[in-house]
């Protein structure tokens, strides 16, 4: 066999082993973060019709006084104890 068939031979046996891991990886990584940003901008019942309303919904996110209290919790773990920690155990 030429050169030129042994690449193009290792070529189509690479794509076929690489294949699985990108359809599943667009499956499951993907398509749900696709999915979820698509729903978050969408006002939706489930029972109903979903409604586009844009950023509106994470200006009343925002505006929640537990999703900030809990964000201003998480990222003084973050930001402070969990480097701590890790300084402490060396």
């Amino acid at each position: 066999m030429s050169k030129k068939k042994t690449k193009a031979k290792q070529t189509i046996w690479a794509l076929l082993f690489i294949a699985p891991f990108f359809v599943l990886f667009t499956v499951f990584t993907i398509y749900p973060i696709v999915q979820g940003v698509f729903v978050s901008l969408n006002k939706w019942t489930l029972m109903g019709r979903m409604k586009f309303v844009g950023l509106q919904n994470y200006q009343r996110l925002f505006r929640d006084h537990f999703f900030v209290d809990a964000l201003w919790h998480t990222s003084f773990f973050v930001l402070l104890v969990v480097p701590l920690v890790v300084l402490l155990s060396l």
